[in-house]
């Protein structure tokens, strides 16, 4: 309306000054989101550009990472607080010594990487890093590291100056990947010509694939060529189980282009896969279910996944089902799967709970292994003190009045890099006189389970040890009579030598060693006898040095007559 009339129809109301600030705003608008868009084209094209000169039938594969978008600091900043919140959230377990190692373990990470990236990022200027999987390279390669040396700074921070005409090929800075041969120099030269030898040809879908993952810092992309589609279709006439009944061509049809991208900034991971049709796509994820669901049943007794579905009260179909849902799914022509914090927030507390539960697991199995390695350490001990001494060390050593003075323990410190220790204790004095004293809660970590040192901190903080030798009249001789490998009748590799134990004592008490009897009694059936710390799925079981040296678990189900047999050393069984 103007002057109080009402405009005829069809007529053209005048512009105002708000028009004009609307089609401004919206031409704006217009011009950031196609600036925006070219910008997106151009850093996609940037890359397939610049390593097009190494682009060939031969590559399968290319690994690329901007370094310019790798911020340790800020992706540490995010990832640790989400790492204790699910912690606190789920409520698992977490001792101060435990939630310290968690931490010092991320540092250590950290650490290891943050110093060739700070030298390649500001030192050398150096931001793309590309790996080109090429199988058909060397036997011993399956493909080379190239750096773009068209910015760098200081190439002398990448490799010797004197080799620059040797490993620089279309202003690239070449490393082939060492494989399984013993590589040699002459590996290498015959690598960077095979390398120089090849003519670049177009692979425009390695571009398409880096479009469709526009922007993130890390893209591993699978572009399988039509001549490796045919040498693949010619050469494999099945596939192993349990894909044996699917034909090979799921793969060459399911699989034009994949790519795997991550980015650091959002915490995401999102894998697509170009199939030819949506048929080719569809097929390609059945086969994929079908591997994921028999790598899982195959695990049904496998103990460490046992553990985990305990330590989850999960069963095994649930598990089953939340695998499927994080497979890529069929969209079109396409498989697509996208795993950042808001979709682990929708799949729920089962999926959170995987990781929280597998670092657990991983800890109690790494702690066993430990554990292991302890007493291998100890195992070893005693053959070097045999082969000097010729005999075996005493369960304990005595007095002239036939008083205990020192543990076997003490004996074999020398054998374990311990020497210092050793020369410190006096010998000729009780284990626990006013000068010994001072190096009860000495006690080495060899001498330590870490499983039982992680429920009851006490253990490292007293100098208590776990481990014991089984005395007794077939078992060990206790005291200082002679013991040595030809009184074992039953051999070494079926007698008991070290033994874990239930209650912790001091490591150097001569009197505390397990007796044959109370030995037999079984592995967790009383609190002075064997100690079975380690979980097997619902059963726990013991780790056993036998005396020739090797180290295996015994479970506490292990019938009583076996365990009997094991320990003596002259039964005839």
């Amino acid at each position: 309306m103007r002057n109080g009339r009402t405009p005829r129809k069809g007529s053209r109301l005048p512009y105002t000054p708000n028009h004009f600030a609307t089609m401004k705003k919206l031409f704006v608008t217009l011009t950031l989101l196609f600036a925006s868009l070219a910008a997106a084209q151009t850093q996609s094209q940037r890359i397939a550009d610049q390593i097009a000169p190494l682009l060939n039938e031969t590559v399968a594969a290319v690994i690329h990472v901007d370094l310019q978008k790798i911020d340790l600091d800020r992706l540490d900043a995010k990832l640790r607080p989400l790492l204790l919140a699910n912690i606190d959230r789920l409520d698992i377990t977490m001792t101060p010594d435990r939630h310290n190692e968690m931490m010092q373990s991320i540092d250590k990470v950290k650490t290891q990487l943050e110093k060739p990236i700070r030298v390649l990022k500001t030192q050398a200027n150096v931001r793309d890093l590309y790996v080109l999987v090429v199988p058909s390279l060397l036997p011993g390669s399956c493909g080379y590291i190239a750096t773009p040396l068209k910015d760098v700074q200081n190439t002398d921070l990448l490799f010797d100056p004197k080799l620059k005409e040797k490993v620089v090929f279309e202003n690239f800075f070449i490393t082939p990947l060492q494989g399984f041969i013993q590589w040699e120099p002459k590996h290498t030269e015959t690598a960077l010509r095979q390398i120089a030898s090849q003519k670049a040809t177009p692979r425009p879908e390695f571009l398409t694939a880096l479009q469709a993952v526009e922007g993130s810092a890390v893209q591993v992309v699978l572009i399988p060529s039509t001549e490796m589609k045919r040498v693949f279709t010619e050469m494999v006439d099945s596939l192993p189980p349990p894909l044996e009944r699917t034909s090979p061509a799921v793969l060459t049809r399911g699989i034009n282009w994949g790519v795997l991208a991550a980015d650091p900034e959002k915490i995401e991971l999102k894998l697509l896969v170009r199939s030819e049709q949506p048929q080719a796509a569809r097929e390609l994820y059945d086969a994929m279910r079908t591997v994921l669901e028999y790598v899982l049943d195959q695990n049904k007794e496998n103990a460490a996944y046992t553990a985990l579905l305990d330590a989850m009260k999960i069963g095994h179909e649930e598990i089953v089902t939340i695998a499927k849902s994080f497979l890529p799914q069929p969209q079109g022509d396409r498989l697509e799967f996208v795993v950042n914090e808001a979709v682990v927030k929708e799949k729920g507390k089962r999926f959170l709970e995987i990781p929280a539960v597998l670092v657990d697991v991983a800890q109690i199995q790494a702690r066993r292994m430990q554990c292991t390695n302890n007493l291998k350490q100890l195992g070893l001990a005693l053959h070097n003190h045999h082969d000097v001494y010729r005999k075996l060390p005493a369960t304990h050593t005595v007095d002239k009045d036939g008083k205990p003075l020192h543990s076997w323990r003490l004996a074999v410190l020398p054998f374990l890099e311990q020497v210092d220790l050793y020369n410190k204790i006096r010998k000729d004095e009780p284990w626990d006189s006013e000068y010994n004293k001072q190096f009860h809660n000495q006690c080495p970590a060899v001498f330590q389970c870490p499983e039982m040192v992680s429920k009851n901190p006490d253990i490292r903080k007293n100098g208590l040890t776990t481990y014991s030798v089984i005395v007794g009249k077939n078992a060990w001789p206790e005291g200082e009579k002679k013991y040595d490998f030809q009184m074992m009748t039953d051999g070494t590799s079926n007698t008991i030598a070290i033994v874990e134990r239930k209650t912790s004592v001091c490591w150097m008490d001569p009197t505390q060693e397990i007796t044959q009897e109370e030995a037999e009694k079984g592995i967790n059936k009383t609190e002075s006898g064997l100690s079975g710390p380690h979980a097997t799925g619902k059963i726990f079981g013991m780790n056993t040095c036998f005396f020739d040296g090797s180290v295996r678990i015994i479970n506490e189900t292990v019938k009583l007559e076996i365990l009997r047999a094991l320990i003596t050393r002259n039964g005839g069984e």
